[in-house]
């Protein structure tokens, strides 16, 4: 499991700004001791702070912040207003009742207006999880697209009915990434190919990876939890990668070289068998050429004018459990322990 700085780090970047960590970069924090206040004018909030009118019942009291500009204790860094690229304080909330008349507790835990409010320039609506809502121009995608980039929510598409969000570049996501609102104490809801990562604002759901899979420009796949997800280049203090996918190359049931209890169990070369000598089988073929020993299989003189299909190896990986590699004339076959030279 990794370190609780480890998950401050990620809520740092899903609109925590007002919490650091050891990696975070430090700051002069915003004194706006008025956060969330109504008002009709920026002097009528804390020093530092601003009013936001257009949108915002009765006015917002807040404070442009950042990664690197933290936000005042009870309050967390969001974008609220159409501008994804400028985020700002908004009070931190459980349920509505945290919330002044007019604002409701939304899916990241912070106090907006139901619509989501807009720029104080009086542009369009944007949502608090880093999205802007554009309204019907943008049509959903017809399927999930969990890690996707995005600079609205309309641009996502959630499995299983959730809750499609958009976690902006302004609050840690290059180019935006497509998330959805997912429960991490349930069974994976994510669908393939996600993952739900906890956060200290809820669940969210980000894309999965391997050594084998790649994540978008900026993001790197890092292990975290049970599992490896791509996250923003640098968000971790040390990213270590996953380990490559372990390569299953044991003969399939039937194939040369595979197990066996009785011919029956044998079906590749032109006369199949299961060789034993008081050991367990190893199914194989008398031949002529390799062609009859399947992808994997050489035709090897065994003297007396007779040839056997083997198996090619390099590792005893690439052999049925209870078998070996050997190094037999020149070539490495798989083959029962006891017979090798």
């Amino acid at each position: 499991m990794k370190s609780s700085a480890a998950y401050l780090m990620l809520a740092l970047a899903l609109s925590v700004a007002g919490c650091s960590s050891d990696s975070a970069v430090s700051s002069a924090a915003i004194s706006a001791a008025s956060v969330g206040d109504s008002c009709v004018a920026a002097s009528d909030c804390g020093a530092g702070a601003t009013c936001l009118t257009a949108g915002f019942p009765g006015g917002l009291c807040t404070a442009e912040c950042s990664s690197t500009v933290a936000c005042p204790d009870g309050s967390l860094c969001a974008s609220l207003a159409s501008d994804a690229s400028t985020a700002y304080c908004a009070v931190s909330c459980n349920t509505n009742d945290d919330c002044r008349n007019g604002y409701v507790c939304n899916s990241i835990g912070v106090c907006n207006p139901p619509d989501g409010g807009s720029s104080g320039s009086g542009a369009s609506d944007a949502g608090a999880d880093g999205s802007v809502d554009t309204g019907t121009d943008v049509t959903p995608p017809s399927s999930p697209n969990i890690g996707a980039a995005c600079s609205t929510a309309a641009e996502c598409a959630a499995p299983g009915g959730l809750e499609a969000l958009c976690l902006s570049e302004a609050n840690g996501f290059p180019g935006g990434t497509c998330s959805a609102a997912c429960d991490p104490a349930g069974a994976n809801t994510c669908g393939d190919g996600a993952a739900c990562l906890p956060t200290s604002v809820g669940g969210r759901c980000v894309s999965a990876c391997t050594a084998e899979t790649t994540c978008r420009t900026t993001y790197e796949c890092c292990n975290f939890g049970a599992g490896a997800l791509c996250l923003p280049d640098g968000l971790l203090a040390s990213c270590t990668a996953p380990a490559p996918t372990p390569v299953d190359n044991r003969p399939a049931p039937g194939d040369v070289a595979s197990d066996c209890v009785a011919d029956a169990d044998c079906t590749v070369g032109p006369a199949p068998i299961c060789f034993s000598q008081g050991g367990p089988g190893l199914c194989t073929s008398d031949c002529t050429t390799d062609a009859d020993c399947g992808a994997s299989g050489v035709c090897g003189d065994v003297g007396g004018g007779q040839s056997f299909c083997f198996r090619i190896c390099t590792a005893d990986t690439d052999c049925a459990a209870d078998f070996v590699c050997c190094n037999v004339g020149g070539a490495s076959v798989c083959l029962d322990g006891g017979l090798c030279p």
